[in-house]
């Protein structure tokens, strides 16, 4: 049930989502962010310094349109917007898993899907506030689900909250700080998760926001 459930909210979010990204005249900060990612392509570290490029890394957005770029090829701000479309979709499908694994007895992930995928905020929003927003509810439903696993947590469980801790603080810095900062802290105070478990579900966090912030690698500790 979980993978039809998985497939049908990927595919109304694709088919919601993409008309209205691509109705839109010109989304906030899409020319920048494609700049971006052009930039980190080339390595040409003068046009993306640390002066000039935004302050949020951006790194799951940069290398995706990076990577739809190299597969479809166009113009940077199609591939961008490619991207973006199929990342939230991707995350909504995961949302309304959880949404149906918390609570199999009701039908609110339908309730989640169309509001994730309809929302109007997103005519408003750039393409890395437009991904965090998603990545927020699924890190907040799967720090729930954790709480609801109490004792029996797994491993995998474990290991994907942590990858979506990593990616969500490489899109946005400051809200992802604060959201993995605050969810670590309820998971070891409610005693969800043990500190010993927490150091290398930290490490995988950490490890993944390395890869996926492409700024650190060329940067280094002058982007940090």
């Amino acid at each position: 049930m979980s993978v039809k459930i998985f497939f049908f909210a990927f595919a109304l979010s694709l088919l919601l989502q993409g008309a209205r990204i691509w109705q839109l005249p010109a989304m906030i900060d899409t020319t920048l962010w494609a700049g971006q990612a052009m930039y980190v392509e080339a390595n040409d570290k003068p046009l993306f310094y640390i002066l000039t490029a935004n302050a949020h890394p951006g790194g799951t957005v940069v290398e995706g349109t990076i990577l739809t770029h190299a597969v479809l090829g166009g113009s940077y701000k199609t591939s961008l917007k490619i991207f973006l479309v199929l990342a939230a979709s991707i995350v909504v499908g995961c949302i309304s898993v959880l949404c149906y694994r918390l609570r199999e007895s009701h039908a609110w992930w339908i309730l989640a899907v169309l509001t994730l995928s309809i929302s109007p905020l997103y005519d408003n929003a750039t393409p890395l506030s437009a991904l965090e927003a998603v990545l927020a509810v699924l890190l907040f439903l799967l720090t729930w689900y954790l709480y609801e696993e109490k004792g029996s947590a797994h491993t995998r469980t474990l290991a994907t909250w942590a990858t979506i801790a990593g990616i969500t603080v490489s899109t946005r810095a400051d809200i992802g700080t604060v959201l993995v900062v605050s969810f670590t802290l309820f998971l070891l105070i409610s005693r969800t998760v043990q500190l010993t478990t927490m150091l290398w579900v930290t490490l995988l966090a950490l490890i993944t926001f390395i890869v996926t912030d492409p700024y650190l690698w060329l940067l280094g500790l002058e982007h940090v």
